[in-house]
């Protein structure tokens, strides 16, 4: 079993240990579901919900006498708009053993969808017949504004990790280990606009210098090869020159090592690529994570060939309209077409 399918069924045993937990009605509509859902989505839509009915045990007198697992499509078919809404308030902000738990409105569009998906799908089934979530009103979404970092930003970012620019002292002591793979890593991001998850995926056999391209599960579990530039190649090769200094075990097949000569997590990335946004991009520290690296490349991309079909493709997009978010024209670009019609 692949680190691929490892993950996929670490996700499928988290959501039957849910599942076990919730009413036989959630397992049915994720069975319904699983062809359209993946194992991480459905997990994701099985905690929100799990959140749910735990909330309804707690607060709802209906609900507080019964074991969650009792409850029925009639129990669901009872609960109003109201209901939900309260549910959601106390989401947003409430103590739960002297911590304070707050949520997001974008954390709470993630709740209503899943609650929302349950009765949707009971709905066409006939077996519900109202879906309280209907009538929510519901927040108006806002464009977001795409975080990026400029050439000269970019430069300074891959000097922290190339020559430890920036870096503590403490920080320093490791760096001289690390700075090939890590270097290696943040290169890859920029060059390909790959997801943090796939990235820390990728073994060995998956990459191919013929073809200058490495072979990625994508999200959705489809397999794509995404093209690398005779730069990043050069860079993969030094990486690989020193890879066996991490001591793999005879059958670890992963590109990126940890100190233990395993697999490197996606959460070590994640954190990796946190310690050079501080070095470098000091007032940007917050605002750096593997996905604005992939923003990243997508606007450089963009700006670069003015395909979106095609920077669609590379990002492994599902739908083109995912894309067009990176195509919202900056004050820079506004500024260099004012004349051009005159």
């Amino acid at each position: 079993m692949n680190y691929k399918e490892k993950t996929r069924e670490n996700y499928r045993i988290r959501l039957n240990k849910l599942l076990d937990e919730m009413p036989d009605f959630c397992r049915t509509y994720f069975i319904g579901r699983e062809n359209r859902l993946s194992e991480v989505t459905a997990y994701s839509y099985a905690n929100n919900l799990h959140a749910f009915f735990d909330y309804l045990h707690g607060n709802n007198s209906y609900f507080g006498d019964r074991d969650i697992r009792n409850y029925t499509l009639d129990d669901l078919a009872i609960l109003s708009t109201e209901d939900i809404e309260e549910f959601l308030h106390w989401m947003r902000y409430h103590e739960a053993d002297g911590i304070v738990c707050r949520n997001s409105q974008s954390t709470l569009e993630h709740y209503i969808s899943a609650i929302s998906g349950l009765y949707s799908y009971y709905i066409k089934r006939r077996h519900l017949t109202y879906n309280p979530v209907d009538a929510i009103d519901r927040a108006r979404k806002t464009k977001k504004k795409i975080v990026r970092l400029e050439n000269d930003e970019k430069d300074r970012f891959l000097d922290a990790a190339q020559y430890g620019t920036g870096l503590s002292p403490r920080q320093q002591m490791f760096h001289e280990k690390n700075s090939t793979r890590d270097y290696a890593i943040l290169t890859l991001f920029l060059d390909t606009g790959m997801r943090v998850s796939e990235l820390a995926g990728i073994n060995v056999s998956d990459l191919s210098f013929e073809k200058h391209a490495v072979s990625i599960i994508r999200k959705g579990g489809n397999q794509q090869y995404v093209y690398f530039s005779d730069r990043t190649e050069q860079i993969l090769r030094d990486y690989l020159k020193e890879r066996h200094l991490y001591h793999p075990l005879d059958d670890e097949d992963a590109l990126f090592l940890n100190k233990a000569g395993k697999r490197l997590s996606v959460r070590s990335i994640q954190i990796m690529v946190k310690k050079y946004a501080t070095s470098a991009l000091p007032d940007k520290t917050d605002k750096i994570t593997p996905h604005k690296l992939r923003s990243t490349f997508a606007t450089d991309m963009l700006r670069a060939t003015g395909d979106i079909k095609l920077v669609s493709e590379q990002l492994g997009h599902s739908n083109l309209n995912t894309t067009t978010i990176y195509a919202e024209h900056d004050e820079e670009r506004r500024m260099d077409v004012r004349n051009l019609l005159q």
